[in-house]
């Protein structure tokens, strides 16, 4: 909601907005954490358990990584699906669309752009902070300090190189979960290398990954601008 009252009424630049408040929530986080725990130490709670589907979880080579997972990950496949469904059959969706890509051209047709802005923006919120919490309720059963350690910068990059579309971003998020997976596995076959060098495996393809999408995106041609009414 901060970042919607910066960006939709002050107009504001997108990145700048997103930017100041990824590094000021990494203080409140620990502030409120240690307010909600009464300064104790980290505490451990048991994760989600997985849930083995029948059948379709022996399928081999994908039926484990796919099918014998917790109930989060079921429901980003879910969500995933009902988004590409909503940008391309339902009206709704196609609205969302026209406003990024012209939203003088929408407004003049008489959809509410800046309703539509407000409301992308909350469910955008909405599902970054569950994604936040999927690390601690799913991987590691505890918070830490910048437990987040970049991945919301990745998730953009899978969008990026998705090229807008839902079942795209999806595809580019297993790139990068893939490069992480093998950073973990190498660690653990003990390959000569710095821990920290290993560790920047994900970062680096998604680095290498953007540099080659160079002149190949699809984004919204209005993607990031602040859209004052009456304006050009």
């Amino acid at each position: 909601m901060i970042h919607g009252f910066l960006c939709i009424k002050l107009f504001q630049d997108q990145s700048v907005s997103g930017i100041a408040l990824n590094i000021f929530m990494l203080g409140v986080t620990s502030f409120g954490y240690k307010l909600m725990s009464a300064g104790e130490s980290y505490q451990q709670i048991e994760t989600l358990k997985r849930i083995r589907i029948p059948v379709l979880s022996r399928i081999p080579l994908i039926g484990d990584a796919f099918f014998n997972q917790d109930i989060m990950t079921y429901l980003v496949f879910v969500l995933v699906i009902l988004a590409s469904v909503f940008y391309r059959k339902t009206s709704s969706g196609l609205a969302f669309s026209s406003i990024g890509e012209n939203p003088q051209s929408a407004d003049a047709a008489g959809i509410s752009v800046y309703g539509h802005q407000w409301a992308a923006i909350v469910v955008n919120g909405v599902l970054g902070g569950i994604g936040g919490a999927v690390l601690v309720l799913v991987q590691l059963g505890k918070f830490s300090e910048n437990m987040i350690s970049g991945r919301g910068y990745i998730a953009l990059a899978a969008v990026i190189l998705g090229r807008y579309t839902p079942l795209g971003a999806m595809g580019a998020a297993f790139v990068f979960g893939g490069a992480n997976a093998l950073q973990i596995r190498l660690q653990a076959m003990g390959v000569p290398l710095p821990t920290q060098a290993l560790a920047m495996l994900p970062y680096v393809i998604t680095l290498l990954t953007l540099l080659l999408s160079i002149g190949k995106s699809n984004q919204p041609e209005k993607l990031g601008k602040p859209y004052i009414r009456g304006s050009r």
